[in-house]
């Protein structure tokens, strides 16, 4: 069973990769928090809370999470 950081990490793998820093870095100050964060919900260290999934899908225009 995939858990959210999977989601997400297939949703960031869409992004291409000249414009990943720059999409990293929106999402990270549209939902508040550093890049660090980012990492850390991207390799599963951090879980991604419903309120940041939501911000996520929002950020991204598509759902991304079950």
């Amino acid at each position: 069973m995939k858990k959210n950081n999977d989601f997400f990490c297939e949703w960031l793998k869409s992004i291409p990769f000249g414009e990943y820093t720059e999409k990293t870095q929106q999402l990270a100050n549209y939902c508040g928090v550093s890049k660090v964060v980012i990492s850390f919900w991207k390799s599963g260290r951090t879980a991604i809370k419903p309120a940041y999934q939501r911000l996520i899908e929002d950020f991204a225009g598509k759902k991304i999470f079950n």
